[in-house]
């Protein structure tokens, strides 16, 4: 089995730094990526798209200008096998209204936080993203 990859998208460098720390931590592989430019470009990443668990830590605003390959890289997991990436999204007071329902398909294990970011909340989203891939790997049949 592939690692557990943690994505890290926060635009504060301190914040991302300190959930690399965090999720490093835990064993995940961390990458981060402090843009929507950066946080696209490593979404389609072959690493990315094929780890065991994906847990994807981003900014509310960041999250939303990068759906549409969220929803690539939720599509070619399922192809092959592997299950969704889980989102943990961070928002600043008042940002939620800001992103709409439809936005959050093809993701598991949505959990939304506001800043600073709790670390007991996100210590126990990247365990359920881990426990998940696990359960799924034992329950699906690979080709």
């Amino acid at each position: 089995m592939s690692a557990d990859i943690a994505l890290l998208s926060d635009p504060n460098p301190e914040a991302n730094e300190a959930l690399v720390k965090l999720l490093a931590g835990m064993a995940f592989l961390t990458f981060a990526a402090p843009t929507a430019a950066a946080l696209d470009h490593e979404l389609a990443k072959g690493l990315i798209v094929t780890a065991a668990s994906l847990l994807v830590v981003a900014d509310v605003m960041l999250a939303k200008a990068c759906v549409p390959t969220l929803e690539r890289c939720s599509t070619e997991r399922a192809r092959l096998r592997l299950p969704r990436p889980a989102l943990a999204l961070i928002y600043d007071a008042g940002s939620l209204s800001t992103i709409s329902r439809p936005s959050l398909v093809g993701c598991d294990t949505l959990i939304i936080v506001e800043r600073p970011v709790p670390v007991a909340e996100l210590r126990a989203a990247a365990l359920e993203c881990r426990l998940t891939a696990r359960r799924f790997d034992v329950e699906t049949p690979r080709r």
